[in-house]
């Protein structure tokens, strides 16, 4: 995501970086059934992002806790089936006559 990240953005000339954090214990949980910890450790993790001007949960699995980190950052943030749906879309119109 990040090299992803990077990429689009000197293509489009802009300066907007970002920064990553990766929380495999939410995945640990999440695989163990315990959804609550799951959220509540990314929500401690995003914490620390709530002075940036966006929040992503990229990896599908994260979107679950999108709620939680809003509670915590009181942000919204972003998910990747959300953005994913979002440029389907946008490429639909762009390809509807």
């Amino acid at each position: 995501m990040e090299t992803e990240f990077r990429a689009t953005a000197a293509m489009a000339g802009s300066r907007a970086t970002i920064e990553s954090h990766c929380v495999p214990e939410a995945l640990t949980a999440q695989q163990a059934g315990d959804g609550t910890t799951h959220d509540r450790l990314l929500a401690d993790a995003a914490s620390c992002l709530a002075h940036r001007d966006a929040i992503m949960l990229a990896q599908f699995s994260t979107a679950r806790a999108a709620d939680a980190v809003k509670a915590a950052t009181g942000r919204r943030p972003l998910t990747g089936p959300d953005s994913a749906v979002a440029a389907r879309e946008a490429r639909l119109r762009v390809a509807s006559p």
